[in-house]
């Protein structure tokens, strides 16, 4: 488990792109039904190619890519197509011939960049405009102590709904949008732990966060989030000091 920055890809007008120019504000969008597409470019044969700006020399360690259908495509930094990026996870290499997966969590060794592109080439099936949901480019700013066990993570889907009762008894149901939540138990912290997550608490700013960022058979779950209510993390675990502190953390999506 681990939070995140918030996302350093967060205007279009940070982003060139050589299609799909009127979808370009659907990488943003946490709604992946939503996607940003090519137009024209419905053949394995021509080439999609976006990148995206930074005013200042920007530090990234993670990449997220979120219901995509690239089959072939690489990854550069700073116009340099020699300029890959060092993968930990999934793979050695930014450079993609084969791949089938459509949610992709990269954990690169950390490089300062001014910019970021993406080619992509063919799709899963074969001829398809080339499309993804979400795009996420940043950094870790926490990596957990530990995972905590099934019972002290519960995590679910919080919609903002209306419903209305009508007058045979049935209801009509209003739905605006789902909303990621999850709440994170934790028992016999390391103090040090402990200040670590008190600082990301008084930040008052969003963290993304990403309960399990997998290489391979990742499970898409990537939200901006806000930790709500109060920070318990100053209770002893058992009666002796040393055994650490206890608490629990409450994230909403933003």
């Amino acid at each position: 488990m681990e939070f995140l920055v918030q996302n350093t890809f967060n205007t279009t007008t940070q982003m060139t792109v050589t299609s799909g120019s009127a979808t370009s504000s659907f990488l943003l969008d946490t709604d992946r039904r939503f996607q940003f597409t090519s137009s024209g470019l419905n053949n394995d044969l021509t080439t999609l190619s976006f990148t995206i700006s930074f005013d200042s020399t920007t530090t990234i360690d993670r990449i997220g890519m979120l219901e995509m259908n690239w089959k072939d495509f690489d990854v550069y930094y700073n116009g340099a197509t020699a300029n890959t990026f060092t993968i930990t996870n999934p793979t050695t290499t930014t450079s993609f011939t084969s791949n089938s997966a459509t949610d992709m969590y990269l954990i690169t060794t950390q490089v300062g960049v001014t910019s970021i592109t993406f080619d992509i080439l063919s799709t899963h099936t074969t001829d398809s405009e080339k499309a993804i949901g979400h795009l996420y480019v940043g950094s870790q700013s926490l990596d957990f102590e530990r995972t905590p066990n099934s019972k002290s993570y519960i995590p679910f889907i919080d919609p903002k709904e209306f419903i209305h009762e009508l007058s045979d008894g049935g209801v009509r149901r209003h739905l605006v949008q789902n909303k990621w939540a999850s709440t994170i138990k934790f028992k016999y912290i390391s103090e040090s732990f402990r200040n670590n997550l008190r600082t990301i608490y008084e930040n008052n700013n969003p963290n993304v966060f990403v309960p399990f960022g997998t290489g391979t058979s990742w499970d898409g779950i990537l939200y901006e989030s806000n930790w709500v209510g109060k920070f318990e993390f100053y209770k002893y675990s058992a009666d002796a000091n040393q055994s650490g502190f206890s608490g629990s953390i409450k994230l909403r999506e933003t």
